[in-house]
């Protein structure tokens, strides 16, 4: 694994076209659901809707979403595993950043941050702009980690990668 010898090799720009590209499409298919459903009156339309719109779970906006969150976990895996082969103080940084996209696409194609809505909600007595109560415990979580990596930015040699 030396920087002559990529243990990956990726061709960044053919990458970010095609996610460009998903992006466009699944913005077109779920604007054309919001067509549907407020100015049609079709709240199915066959499945169309349902399947696109942007703001419901466990549709194909959710599980690219997730398979994105994965691919994140699958690459700064890599990196963790780098970093752990070059003796860096950085690796567990990187191991623990890696579970933390895995756990996020699974939430994201199980919907589990869902489950805790309605518990948070009458703990807590929230409503309105705290109606969706799950964010309570995710922006404590989020705090935590943001106060035990002081530092701004994780460092990585990115000599290697080649695009």
């Amino acid at each position: 694994m030396t920087p002559e010898h990529p243990i990956l090799s990726l061709k960044i720009d053919r990458i970010v076209k095609s996610l460009f590209a998903t992006v466009i499409v699944l913005s077109v298919a779920s604007l054309t659901t919001l067509g549907l459903r407020f100015y049609g009156g079709y709240e199915y339309a066959y499945g169309f809707v349902p399947l696109f719109t942007v703001d419901m779970e466990g549709n194909i906006p959710a599980y690219f979403s997730s398979l994105l969150h994965l691919s994140s976990a699958l690459l700064i895996s890599l990196i963790a595993f780098d970093a752990r082969h070059k003796g860096s103080a950085d690796r567990v940084k990187w191991a623990g950043m890696a579970a933390i996209f895995l756990f996020l696409s699974m939430d994201e194609a199980s919907s589990m941050h869902e489950l805790l809505t309605y518990p948070v909600r009458e703990l807590l007595g929230t409503s309105s702009i705290l109606y969706f109560a799950w964010v309570v415990p995710a922006m404590i979580i989020l705090t935590i980690l943001a106060r035990n990596d002081r530092r701004r930015h994780f460092h990585q040699d990115a000599s290697h990668l080649s695009q």
